[in-house]
Formats: structure tokens, C-alpha cells, sequence
């Protein structure tokens, strides 16, 4: 790695001097581009993911009568631990889903950079390593739950959007000894989203533990959580709402249904992948309290770090080991999204700012430890990882100049080339979820990372104030023009609650069977869904969900199984309709099934047709009713399963 910061102005290059002068005399300018590039690679793609669970959460809201026979809110729902969707649901109230959703969504966007930024620039203390911090949050993978499931400033609209925002707010305070300030940021944290303002509030009380900005404040911590304790206990024992999980244990029968529809919450089931995303910053971590001297920076990091651990082995014990109920569905290991967002950005920033006092092996090291990042998917990773880590403990190598420079020269080039790779693989995974998106390759953040520079060079090279600030209006244009990035279709589902043909045809209470993986009838028709694969993140929580929601896909399943549409293929939504599967007996399945909704044209009376042409429609989408089915002459006899007897 070589210096940001060239000390030496005379021996530098002229452009590297111009590019470096620039982002010192123009720290507001400079920001401002960086927010339209990090805006430029967390585009909106719609309702996915999540976010269409708090999309129905919020529609829950607004119209419970269209819900009242939900699975997914008959059996308790995570809407009554959070604020956001009551504000989700009053902004839709006013403007509509869609709209409602980009608002929210820009501004969360707008915000977490913000932040992030404020926080990098106080810890370093220079705006300069703060933009290569922010550049490091934005190209290193923002991963940190099991299987790629969870990542922090995530694309699409949940309470954890604004979550995090609240408890980055915190640790701003924090690092400015404002310590009841920053609590209660933790606290709002935690009334948006408790999973995730937990990690706030453990990293707030390890770091008050660790550096009391009071009299008597490790005292008054320590009676506070044994207090805190005592508390759960005795409302755990009285069986007083959540607090009563922690009494029970999952029996078999849910345990089978947690592995099979939630095993990314077990941490013995993360993969090698999983833990080098926290395995590189923890190289970078001991490789910083080497070099560094004592500050509040270090403070910080080290709740950082403590918190991970902690929340690591509660998850282990009490979740994987014990099967505990309220263990495992806090998800206490969420707390590292802070030690993710915050602790790789900053170290990476801090030593290069520190490049040319840095000794060799601690420059190797931390390339290393970047390259095990990237190229967590390879077993080479682990080799790297260990030599990174041994090298924080290496003063120096007697190696020749020219040598040295070379390694160094071999070590950036892989570096590079393992930044394309994680570009590739993110370019993949959006053309994957989004087959017929706009402008695919923007959505990597390398891309991003790389318009950026080049921009900050233009304005550095041209050296006109109006000309930087023409180019920042253009980019800012050109930034939110393209930031919706749905597809077509999306676009006509997000705005077709209110004018599709079907939904005047359903009355309010009835349930709607769309075989996709998420339940297009929120999102379109706004009525209640059947079962939807997607659902079955809810198993983890309830029993009774789990019973009802297992029984509802089984005999789903055993109507499309064929040998070409196993489990696996119908879990994904991958066993299309046809002749065979859409016909009278599917109402028979379950005689809660009101209504069909399918591309698929059958030989059966049509309740009404909706002439759409799109990607996964190409013929339109059909109204079935089950009601006008089963009474047709020649409907075969057929009984459902007896649904699983559920007990709590």
C-alpha cells in the first residue's frame, strides 16, 4: 500500500498532487460526489427481498380487513416490535406504496452515508482518509449474516434501513463523549428494529465498561444490567409477552422446519465465507492496536470487537447448543453489522494514511487481510488470512529495495483482480434477481468507486470552480435519473393495487393462491396471500405459524410435485403452472384457496383476464374462482392433509 498522503510534494506526481489538493481544499464537494456515487450503487429495485414483508406489514396496517385471515399476521407478527411501519403505512396513507417506498428509501440512503462519512471523519480526523474509508465501505463486501442474507445499507426498504441509521447516530455521539446522547439513539435504534438496535445498545454499554465518561459509571452499568437481568427473568417466568420464549426450547418437529427454512440464523451452519468477512477486519483490528496509540478510536473499535465476541458465543450457546427460543430469534449475532460497517473501512483508512512509517510486513499484512476478504469463496483464503495474521507480528523483513517493490506490485495487481472478481459476482447476483433491470453494471460498487474517481479527477485536472460544480449538478441528475432501476414489470405490479381488474372482484376477507415466491397478492392485488415460500422467514418465531405454514406448502407441493419439480425447484417457485396443475383440484387442496391468480390459460370459466405483457407473462395473468370451480360437475373429490396440530 503506499501513502494517500504524499509528503513530499516535490517527488510526487503532478496529477496525484492536483487529485490529493483538491479533495483538501474541497472536503464539502468532495462528500457530495461520493454521496451520489454511494446513491448510485444502492438503487431501487422495488419491493424484494424483505422489504416486501414490511411493504404487507404496513398494508397490514392500513387495511386489516383485507388481512384478517393472513397467515403471516394470524399468528402475531414482527410489526408489533417497531415504529417503522406505522410511518410507512401513514406515508402510503397519503401517497401511495411506491412513491412512499423510493421517499424513504432515498433519504435512508442519503442518511447511512452521511453518517458513515461524519463518523469516519471524526475518528481520523482528516477528510481526506475519510473519503478512503467510505470507498472501502462501498468496494468490501457488506455481508455480515450467514449464507449472504443479511448486509448492512441494504437495497430495499425494511425497519433495519432506519435502524441503523439511528444507531450510527450513537456511535457519532459516542465518539464525541456524549454519552446519554448516544444511549438514547440506541434506544430509538431498538423501538425501529430491536434485532439490530440490540448491537447499538451492547456496543454503547462495552464502551461505557471500557471508558466511563462519569463518576461511579462502571458501577451504575453493572447494577443496571444485573437489574436488567433480574427483570427478563422474573417476566420470562410469568410468561409477560416475548420474555415467555425463554422458557421454551423447540421441540423436534419446528427444529426440522427452523433448518429448513431459517438455517442461516444457526452460526454453526455459516460457511468459511461467512466467517472471513469478520476473520479480515479482525486482521486489520490487531494489526491497528500494534501500531497505534492509545485514543478513543481504539476504545471503539474494541466494543466493537468485544460485542462481536460476546454476541457470538450467546448465539452459539443458547441458540445453536440449547435451541432456546428467545435466544434464537433475538439473532443476537446481528450486532455485527456495526463491527462490519465501521472497523474495515476505518483501519484500511488509518494505515494508509500511515503508509510510509509503516514497516513492510505490516503493509503486507494488511493486503493480505483485504485479499482473504475478497476472496473468501477460494480455500486460498484461509493461507492468506494465517500469513496475514502471523505478518501483524513481524517488525521487519530484510528484503532488497527492488524486490520489495516488486512483491508489492504482485500483491496490488491481486488485489485489483480480486476487487473485479467480488465486482462480477455482485453484477451477477443482480442479474440474477433482476433479469431485465435497467443499467445492471451500475449496481456494482466498484463501478461506483470507479466514476467517482475519475469524476474528482476531471474537477481536479480542470481546476474551475464552475466547472466542478456544472459536473456535480449533471452527476446529481444523472444520479437520481437513474436510481429507480425496476423492471418494467415491477414498475406495473408496484402501481397496479388500484387499477387492475381483479382486485374489485375480491371481496376484502378472501385468500388468494399466486404460485411465485413472494406474495404477489400484497404487492398487487392487496389481499391476503395463500402460502408463499417467502413467508417462511416467520417460521423461526412462531410454532403456530410454522404448523399452519408447513401444511399449507406440503399440500401445494404434492399438487405441482412431478419428477422434474422437486423441493428444492418448488421452495424457489421454479414449478410452473400448466394443463395439470391448474384445474379444479387445485381449489380441492385447501378449501381456504378463494381465488388463482395465473399466467396460465385454462379450459375452466375465467372469473377475469388482465391483457399485461411482461417478461413473466408474455399471455397476461387469469382470475380464477375457486367458488365457480368447485362447482363444476366434473371436479375431482380430493382431501386435504390434516393440518398439523400446533401447540404453544
Amino acid at each position: 500500500m503506499s501513502s494517500v498522503l504524499p509528503h513530499d510534494s516535490m517527488t510526487a506526481p503532478a496529477w496525484r498532487t492536483r487529485f490529493i489538493a483538491f479533495i483538501t481544499q474541497n472536503p464539502k464537494t468532495t462528500a457530495c460526489f461520493l454521496l451520489l456515487s454511494w446513491i448510485l450503487c444502492h438503487p431501487w429495485f422495488g419491493f424484494w427481498h424483505d422489504g416486501l414483508l414490511y411493504l404487507g406489514q404496513a398494508l397490514h396496517q392500513l387495511y386489516p380487513q383485507n388481512y384478517a385471515h393472513e397467515m403471516y399476521f394470524m399468528h402475531g407478527s414482527q410489526d408489533d416490535y417497531t415504529l417503522f411501519t406505522r410511518v410507512f403505512a401513514a406515508l402510503i396513507h397519503l401517497i401511495g406504496a411506491s412513491p412512499a417506498g423510493q421517499i424513504l428509501m432515498l433519504i435512508a440512503n442519503a442518511m447511512w452515508f452521511s453518517l458513515i462519512y461524519l463518523i469516519f471523519n471524526r475518528m481520523l480526523a482528516d477528510s481526506r482518509l475519510a473519503v478512503v474509508a467510505c470507498l472501502a465501505a462501498m468496494i468490501l463486501p457488506a455481508f455480515y449474516g450467514g449464507q449472504n442474507i443479511f448486509w448492512f445499507n441494504e437495497p430495499f426498504l425494511t425497519s433495519r434501513s432506519y435502524s441503523e441509521l439511528a444507531a450510527l447516530a450513537g456511535i457519532y455521539c459516542l465518539l464525541g463523549r456524549r454519552t446519554f446522547s448516544a444511549l438514547g439513539w440506541m434506544l430509538f435504534a431498538t423501538l425501529l428494529h430491536p434485532l439490530m438496535g440490540l448491537g447499538g445498545l451492547l456496543v454503547w454499554y462495552v464502551h461505557l465498561i471500557l471508558r466511563p465518561t462519569f463518576i461511579h459509571a462502571r458501577t451504575w452499568a453493572i447494577s443496571a444490567a444485573v437489574l436488567l437481568l433480574i427483570a427478563v427473568a422474573v417476566m420470562a417466568f410469568k410468561h409477560v409477552g416475548p420474555f415467555a420464549r425463554l422458557t421454551l426450547t423447540y421441540d423436534q418437529p419446528w427444529w426440522t422446519l427452523v433448518l429448513g427454512f431459517n438455517a442461516d440464523v444457526l452460526l454453526r451452519i455459516w460457511s468459511t465465507d461467512d466467517w472471513m468477512l469478520k476473520g479480515g477486519p479482525l486482521i486489520l483490528y490487531v494489526l491497528y492496536l500494534r501500531l497505534a496509540g492509545p485514543g478513543r478510536n481504539r476504545t471503539l473499535l474494541h466494543a466493537l470487537v468485544i460485542t462481536a465476541v460476546l454476541v457470538a458465543l450467546v448465539s452459539a450457546m443458547g441458540g445453536d447448543w440449547l435451541r432456546n427460543v428467545l435466544v434464537l430469534s433475538v439473532q443476537s449475532w446481528r450486532a455485527f453489522w456495526l463491527f462490519q460497517a465501521i472497523l474495515p473501512g476505518f483501519t484500511l483508512a488509518w494505515l494508509m494514511g500511515h503508509s510510509r512509517q509503516l514497516p513492510l510486513p505490516a503493509k503486507w499484512a494488511a493486503t493480505l487481510a483485504v485479499l482473504a476478504t475478497l476472496m473468501r469463496h477460494y480455500d486460498v483464503c484461509l493461507a492468506f488470512a494465517a500469513l496475514g495474521l502471523a505478518l501483524t507480528f513481524v517488525r521487519d523483513i530484510p528484503v532488497r529495495p527492488q524486490l520489495a517493490r516488486i512483491l508489492n506490485i504482485a500483491l496490488g495487481l491481486i488485489v485489483l483482480m480480486a476487487v473485479i472478481t467480488s465486482t462480477l459476482e455482485a453484477s451477477v447476483f443482480i442479474s440474477i434477481q433482476f433479469t431485465n433491470t435497467r443499467l445492471q453494471l451500475l449496481d456494482a460498487h466498484m463501478v461506483a468507486a470507479a466514476i467517482f474517481i475519475v469524476l474528482i479527477a476531471l474537477c481536479a485536472w480542470v481546476s474551475r470552480p464552475a466547472f466542478t460544480y456544472g459536473l456535480l449538478l449533471v452527476f446529481a441528475v444523472s444520479t437520481l435519473a437513474t436510481w429507480d432501476r425496476r423492471s418494467p414489470q415491477e414498475a406495473l405490479f408496484e402501481s397496479a393495487a388500484a387499477t387492475n381488474p381483479f382486485s374489485p372482484l375480491i371481496p376484502p376477507q378472501d385468500i388468494v393462491l399466486w404460485n411465485q415466491f413472494k406474495p404477489m397478492p400484497w404487492l398487487v392485488l392487496n389481499r391476503s396471500t395463500y402460502a408463499n415460500p417467502m413467508q417462511g422467514s416467520a417460521v423461526l418465531f412462531n410454532r403456530d405459524f410454522a404448523a399452519d405454514f408447513i401444511t399449507r406448502m406440503t399440500v401445494l407441493f404434492r399438487h405441482y410435485e412431478t419428477k422434474q419439480c422437486d423441493r428444492k425447484l418448488w421452495a424457489t417457485s421454479g414449478c410452473d403452472d400448466s394443463a395439470r396443475t391448474i384445474t379444479p383440484a387445485l381449489c380441492h387442496v385447501d378449501h381456504r384457496i378463494n381465488w388463482i391468480v395465473s399466467g396460465f390459460k385454462a379450459p375452466y370459466p375465467v372469473a377475469a383476464h388482465w391483457d399485461i405483457k411482461t417478461a413473466d407473462f408474455p399471455n397476461g395473468l387469469n382470475l380464477y374462482s375457486c367458488k365457480t370451480w368447485l362447482a363444476l360437475p366434473y371436479a375431482p373429490p380430493a382431501q386435504a392433509p390434516a393440518p398439523a396440530k400446533a401447540s404453544q
